[in-house]
């Protein structure tokens, strides 16, 4: 199961905690983290906003969400 570990470091860093950044993405908090604990997938719409709040250059999008 996908962690997405460099993702959640660097929310961390931006925002400091999941429930800013829920926030920001305008997403609930338990639906973001069902999309970093795996249990659901990403929408290419929200791994856009993702990188533009996060400052994630598109082509590091595959370091961020297809590898840990």
């Amino acid at each position: 199961m996908r962690t997405y570990g460099r993702l959640r470091e660097t929310i961390k860093e931006k925002f400091k905690t999941l429930d800013a950044f829920a926030a920001a993405l305008s997403m609930d908090r338990s639906t973001l983290s069902g999309k970093l604990n795996g249990r659901t997938g990403w929408r290419s719409s929200e791994i856009e906003s993702v990188c533009k709040l996060l400052d994630i250059p598109m082509e590091s999008v595959r370091d961020y969400f297809f590898y840990d």
